[in-house]
């Protein structure tokens, strides 16, 4: 009886630790496999102050893993106008002069940041405190983007480092500028009611949307009270938290 009651413990130990390492085991692979989240659309499909627009465009956020970044796809019309700036690929100060997507990432706060795409290569981003209070001027912030351009088809692609976002953020907007022969034309994802204002100011915060960071951040790297830190860029909003 003592035997068969020592083989019985025996077993259920046994049991246990075997359960046990299965449960490490499938936490592991799950840990290991891709993050998987719903993600963010947006289009841009009217003028700055509510009229339709004749070539909406669409934006996609994704989680990019690999690099703890924000990737964003997008598409629109290639206007080609006004030219490609006289400046290599890269950050290009006042980018917004030129045909470009701008996307704008802000908290309650009115902290935000500001991302400038345009379709040969190059990029601006600006990190604000404060509606238009800018403390860089995004000579040092780097992205990784990619272009490519099918006919009037302008195809993009870009990774925003999640350290450029600031803490807790929340509201989200998004705009296109091109010129059409002489006239300067700004479009809006969410836009000003008609007409309420006389010009476009794409600074004004109050018309942003809602902005779900649980949709695109995996929890691991999201705090509402800080923003992420990443060893490439250091603390970019230090001071300003």
């Amino acid at each position: 009886m003592v035997f068969l009651l020592s083989l019985l413990a025996v077993f259920i130990l046994a049991t246990i630790s075997l359960i046990v390492a299965l449960s490490v085991e499938v936490r592991k692979r799950k840990d290991a496999l891709p993050i998987t989240l719903p993600g963010m659309n947006l289009m841009i499909n009217s003028t700055w102050n509510s009229l339709q627009v004749e070539h909406p465009t669409t934006i996609t956020l994704q989680w990019k893993e690999s690099e703890k970044a924000i990737n964003v796809k997008l598409e629109k019309y290639l206007y080609n106008n006004p030219p490609a700036p006289n400046h290599t690929a890269g950050v290009v100060p006042k980018l917004y002069d030129y045909e470009v997507v701008e996307i704008f990432i802000a908290n309650d706060k009115n902290q935000y940041v500001e991302v400038e795409l345009g379709p040969h290569q190059q990029w601006l981003c600006l990190l604000l405190d404060g509606q238009r209070k800018s403390f860089n001027q995004g000579e040092f912030l780097q992205l990784s983007v990619w272009n490519r351009i099918d006919g009037n088809k302008w195809i993009g692609e870009a990774d925003i480092p999640l350290a450029y976002l600031p803490a807790n953020a929340s509201r989200i907007n998004a705009y296109e500028i091109h010129n059409e022969e002489d006239t300067r034309v700004y479009e809006a994802m969410n836009p000003t009611p008609y007409g309420k204002y006389s010009s476009p100011d794409f600074h004004r915060l109050q018309y942003f949307v809602g902005f779900d960071p649980s949709l695109i951040i995996p929890d691991k790297y999201y705090d509402e009270f800080r923003p992420y830190l990443d060893s490439r860029y250091g603390d970019l909003w230090a001071g300003h938290y």
